[in-house]
């Protein structure tokens, strides 16, 4: 699959169903979670949840690897729908 695939404005969903998908809005989505967002995620979190600390760190740990890797998984998408 192409690297660029994930820039295409549209592309039709398989068996005709004649819809069109568009991830741009997903992909600015998650450029738009930048690290300063993951601490002030963190920072939001009330104090009753300090036992969850580690499980916190860990799941804001995945959801920044997951932003890096967005054009990744969009190729991905591409690669199954098309």
């Amino acid at each position: 699959a192409s690297t660029s695939n994930h820039r295409r404005i549209h592309a039709a969903l398989p068996e005709g169903h004649g819809k069109q998908v568009n991830f741009e809005r997903f992909k600015g989505a998650w450029d738009g979670i930048t690290d300063e967002r993951l601490v002030q995620y963190r920072a939001a979190l009330p104090p009753e949840w300090s036992a969850a600390d580690p499980f916190v760190g860990q799941t804001l740990s995945y959801v920044a690897k997951l932003r890096d890797n967005v054009e990744s998984v969009l190729d991905e998408v591409w690669r199954v729908i098309l």
